[in-house]
């Protein structure tokens, strides 16, 4: 049962694991405290402190308003713990907290140093995992006093009730301003306590974890005692070998925490990815699981060095950093609540340490991605820190692929970081970069050339220049662990992120490094991975299309509901409705006019827009946007049918519709003819009923798919032609005769 204190705080204990500074490897419990009343204990505790393990036994009880928090979960036990039953007034009973094992008790306090501004002595709660102590003993009275024969009634979870302690006499109490509970002996109207059900599945849940964690803790300590079972992987599947059985349960434990984060079909805990559990991440972190999982690292590195791990004898090392690291990456994914709590900045700092390792990258980038506050303290300091290592390790996609986080949050772009990003990575370490230019072949034909290839001086090769469909094409049969493929596409990733928002300044920087007609023939290029052409594509959208000077065209919504309409308009709406489209733009009073007016209609909700304004022609003159235009039409002519396994075509797809969407809505596509000749593509383009599950063979899938088109156009016009479709027997040498009387399908 979780106790809940009148004005909805809840008692809440926290014993979450830290290591003694005293002694290595030590776990104790720590303490949380709350400084403000109805204030949450679980995320954001305002004082720590931790005690060894000799003096860990007790610590201090708090309030908090989070109901479901797995530190609020409490188990009433007799005095005789065997014994079961109705529980009635006056019963001796103790309180059980269910994460701990500890009993909740009171200790006498300093009397002197104690004593509240009225003179009242206060009695301090705490836990203890002595069960026998008579500190621990409390009774339930009832909030207002009870006849004689009813002092001995049975209680509901419908009644207010007092907590009273058996020995010290008093009687457990909630501050409604400070948040804090303590004994005293007299009786506030803030006594009042109520005991809520727990559900089953919240204490399996709770079990499962606590028990988990317990077998990691057991790790730790082994570790701090030097006992740290360095094993190769044969040793490590060895049966009958006691260690190597310890360390593959402990394995075994942190997969299943993993797993137990997300939903997904990928059993693998080095893979698994899937949709977070916000439930089940939060009871890890309420369980102090982050801080076992930190001190885990902390005693790994100290027996071994970060570029060590990849030897075999130390590969149960390297599985285990591997291991905490997803799991830490798993409980902060799509969790904000999560992400703060762990970005403290010893815990940035020990992981920043550790770039080099893929799963130590990808945690911090989880802790950055969302994080405001952590995003805006980022210095110029930690930026060159990337950089400079990039400078010295090589073209690593983990870095870069950081950087391109630091630049957004939750959608925005954040210029100041941006800028700093932009300055030392694109306009002073050009070296950094693949360069990419267009070649005309003649004919009509260009080709997007790279130069991969640099000598030991770091000038470019001008032998090295080849078609980036080739280089691609050829890198990707390295498969995924191609470094210098996956740093080009994150690359390209990055110039997105750094001009999100329509920051002129990088813009100006990216557009030297990639122009528009790159850009656009990396777009059109067939040769090229779908996945990568979206990338070019998102590219284009926030480099060339959404910016300024380029606004969101005004356009008349002629349709109307009749019953909204007014009947006789007032004075001030027939002088806004009279407008002369027919004016003269080019006169400054003329176009002030209309756009004063354009603007009170739009305010009104008689137009449809967005902003005022049109793309301006002297931008638009600098890049070739016509040819855009007949690249997008042409995509979706000769796309109107979606396979569902090929997700990479798909996004394509979908980055190709954002573009045409921006396209028509700043007036690039104003033609009727284009305009015309753009609707039944689309019309089938969102017409799933032509859609694949996935691809059969080139010339088969196609056959069976334009057949299936035709049968379903001719039995649409047979059925509105009131005529029904033939028969297979009626086909042949007799069917002429046979439907000689009726009329022949259109």
């Amino acid at each position: 049962a979780a106790a809940a204190a009148a004005g909805s705080s809840y008692l809440v204990h926290f014993s979450t694991p830290t290591t003694s500074s005293a002694s290595a490897g030590t776990l104790a419990s720590g303490a949380f405290s709350s400084s403000s009343s109805s204030s949450s204990i679980s995320s954001g505790a305002t004082g720590t402190s931790s005690a060894s393990a000799s003096s860990s036994k007790s610590s201090m009880v708090s309030s908090n308003t989070d109901w479901d928090n797995s530190n609020s979960l409490w188990m009433l036990e007799r005095e005789l713990s065997r014994r079961g039953g109705l529980l009635r007034y006056t019963d001796q009973f103790r309180l059980k907290h269910l994460a701990s094992g500890g009993y909740l008790m009171l200790t006498r306090p300093n009397t002197r140093a104690s004593q509240s501004q009225t003179g009242r002595v206060h009695y301090t709660p705490s836990i203890t995992e002595d069960r026998t102590s008579t500190a621990t003993l409390f009774a339930f009275h009832p909030l207002d006093p009870l006849p004689p024969q009813r002092e001995r009634s049975k209680i509901h979870y419908t009644h207010l009730i007092r907590l009273f302690h058996v020995h010290f006499k008093v009687y457990l109490h909630a501050d409604s301003v400070s948040g804090v509970f303590f004994g005293a002996s007299q009786q506030y109207d803030e006594d009042g306590f109520a005991f809520l059900p727990v559900p089953p599945s919240s204490l399996h849940k709770l079990y499962f974890t606590t028990s988990q964690i317990e077998c990691v803790k057991a790790h730790v300590t082994r570790l701090g005692a030097s006992d740290r079972a360095e094993m190769t992987r044969s040793a490590l599947n060895n049966k009958d070998n006691s260690r190597a059985v310890t360390i593959r349960k402990v394995f075994a434990v942190l997969g299943a925490l993993i797993r137990s984060c997300t939903i997904s079909s990928d059993e693998s805990p080095f893979t698994r990815e899937g949709i977070p559990l916000t439930e089940q991440q939060n009871l890890l972190r309420e369980q102090g699981t982050d801080r076992v999982l930190m001190s885990l690292l902390r005693m790994v590195f100290r027996g071994v060095r970060l570029n060590e791990l990849s030897q075999q004898e130390y590969f149960t090392s390297n599985l285990t950093v591997r291991l905490a690291y997803r799991l830490l990456k798993q409980m902060a994914k799509g969790n904000p609540q999560n992400r703060s709590w762990f970005s403290t900045a010893e815990n940035i700092s020990f992981i920043e340490g550790q770039m080099e390792f893929p799963e130590a990258i990808a945690t911090l980038m989880e802790l950055f991605k969302g994080n405001r506050a952590l995003l805006d303290a980022i210095t110029d300091e930690q930026i060159a820190f990337f950089v400079v290592n990039l400078r010295q390790r090589g073209r690593l996609a983990s870095y870069v692929k950081f950087l391109s986080v630091l630049c957004v949050c939750d959608g925005k772009g954040l210029e100041r970081n941006q800028n700093a990003i932009c300055d030392r990575f694109v306009v002073k370490s050009p070296q950094l970069l693949l360069p990419l230019r267009l070649r005309l072949l003649g004919k009509g034909r260009e080709c997007v050339e790279v130069n991969a290839a640099e000598t030991l001086e770091g000038q470019r090769s001008a032998e090295g220049w080849m078609p980036l469909a080739d280089f691609v094409n050829t890198r990707a049969l390295l498969g995924k662990k191609d470094e210098l493929l996956r740093y080009f596409a994150t690359t390209i990733k990055l110039f997105s992120n750094l001009v999100l928002g329509r920051n002129a300044t990088t813009s100006a920087a990216v557009r030297r490094v990639v122009p528009f007609e790159v850009v656009c023939g990396c777009l059109k290029e067939k040769r090229l991975p779908s996945k990568l052409r979206a990338t070019f594509a998102n590219l284009m959208l926030h480099l060339f299309v959404s910016v300024d000077p380029h606004q969101e065209s005004i356009f008349l919504n002629v349709n109307r509901i009749w019953h909204d309409l007014e009947r006789q308009p007032s004075a001030s709406q027939e002088e806004e409705i009279d407008l002369d489209l027919s004016l003269d733009l080019s006169s400054g009073a003329s176009a002030a006019k209309t756009s004063a007016a354009l603007a009170r209609l739009a305010s009104s909700g008689s137009l449809r827009a967005s902003s005022t304004g049109f793309a301006t022609e002297r931008f638009c003159e600098q890049f070739d946007y016509a040819s855009l235009n007949r690249f997008l039409i042409m995509y979706i002519k000769s796309h109107r049918v979606q396979v569902i396994a090929n997700s990479d075509d798909n996004l394509l797809t979908l980055r190709v519709l954002e573009l045409l969407r921006h396209m028509l809505s700043y007036g690039f596509l104003a033609n009727l003819e284009e305009l015309t000749e753009m609707i039944d593509p689309l019309v089938l383009l969102l017409d799933g009923r032509s859609d694949l599950m996935k691809a059969s063979t080139a010339a088969g899938g196609r056959a069976s798919l334009l057949t299936h088109m035709v049968g379903s156009l001719i039995r649409q016009q047979s059925q509105r032609a009131g005529v029904e479709r033939p028969s297979s027997a009626s086909t042949g040498a007799g069917s002429g005769a046979s439907s000689a009387g009726s009329p022949a399908p259109p």
